[in-house]
């Protein structure tokens, strides 16, 4: 028969400072093993309240048998390498208690305000007890990602974008500032501006980039507010899609009949809304391998579509083999210029 911890009331002691440098202890935290048939294994569920990142956190717990026999374990499953829990291995008589130690050291970039972990308590390789620990950050202000990407589409000069935050407990309001660390020669290209949703931690944004600028921009989105333990910024990169796709991402050069020249299907869309409705001569397709020009004739499909037929001889397939192992796609639609280089593979005639 299984036991159950319950933590019937939660208390917040005091903090007490430790033996080591950013460390802190917290008083015991009593839970009690109680007979219970109806759970397969004991729970524990307590806060162990708000702490800086970086810290190392010593929380004493107090475990109380009021059972009539032994309660035992025999190993300790952490469910994070920054957690340890002593002793690793325990008996505790009927209506005596021991006093464990759960050691925790806080993540110095949290990707949440709020975090916690399992102890599980083992016997014979099975659980006897969870003990689930939960805990906040106290000023502490940032980016749960790692890069921030935004791409904007040909025509745009702004786009919205959120950013996942981190924001502690005893963050105040005037404190939610940010800004975007820009080179100087594009500071005054790109504007921002944003909102903080709290309860989602989220930073709504807009980015306006100015009509002139065509080019990637990088730089650092950092929080500003205050005086607060901070991650500082993540990098951040705002970039125009091309303004032309090609579909498939390689040339596959097949023959309709033995002897027969080669074909390939390309699939050519423009991302400008201006180039939508352009006739078939507003665009122009050049395939090359290694210098060697291809047969290309574009067909306007409509809506900004096109299908790009590619043709060689049988004749030139070695010679092209041999040159190169990809071709150029040059593509130019209305003043749109894309060119990419694509593989290629060359595809007999089968009976």
């Amino acid at each position: 028969m299984l036991s159950r911890f319950v933590v019937p009331l939660l208390v917040y002691p005091l903090f007490l400072y430790g033996d080591e440098p950013n460390e802190k202890k917290r008083g015991p935290v009593d839970v009690y093993v109680h007979s219970d048939e109806t759970e397969l294994v004991d729970k524990a569920n307590f806060d162990l309240g708000s702490f800086e990142t970086g810290e190392t956190v010593k929380a004493e717990i107090r475990i109380h048998n009021l059972t009539d026999r032994e309660f035992a374990y025999d190993k300790i499953h952490e469910s994070c390498s920054c957690q340890s829990f002593n002793p690793s291995k325990a008996t505790i008589p009927p209506g005596e208690s021991i006093d464990a130690v759960l050691e925790l050291r806080t993540a110095s970039t949290p990707a949440d305000a709020k975090s916690g972990g399992i102890i599980q308590l083992q016997k014979g390789g099975l659980p006897v007890c969870m003990l689930h620990f939960s805990y906040g950050l106290n000023k502490y202000l940032g980016f749960s990602s790692q890069l921030l990407l935004v791409d904007l589409d040909p025509d745009a000069n702004e786009e919205v974008f959120s950013v996942p935050l981190v924001i502690g407990r005893d963050v105040p309001e005037d404190h939610l500032q940010f800004s975007l660390d820009l080179p100087s020669e594009v500071s005054s290209l790109v504007k921002l501006e944003y909102s903080v949703d709290r309860e989602k931690s989220v930073l709504q944004a807009k980015v306006t980039l100015s009509k002139d600028n065509q080019s990637t921009i990088y730089g650092t989105l950092r929080t500003t507010g205050g005086n607060l333990d901070s991650n500082k910024g993540i990098p951040c990169i705002f970039r125009r899609r091309h303004s032309v796709e090609i579909a498939p991402r390689s040339l596959r050069f097949t023959q309709e009949k033995i002897d027969s020249q080669f074909e390939a299907i390309l699939y050519v869309k423009t991302l400008r809304q201006k180039d939508k409705i352009k006739p078939q001569n507003a665009c122009s397709v050049a395939v090359t391998i290694g210098g060697e020009v291809l047969n290309s004739v574009p067909v306007h499909l409509g809506n900004g579509v096109f299908r790009v037929k590619v043709t060689t001889s049988l004749e030139n397939r070695e010679k092209l083999e041999m040159l190169s192992k990809k071709c150029t796609v040059r593509l130019v639609i209305d003043k749109n210029t894309l060119e990419e280089s694509l593989p290629f593979v060359f595809k007999e005639y089968e009976r």
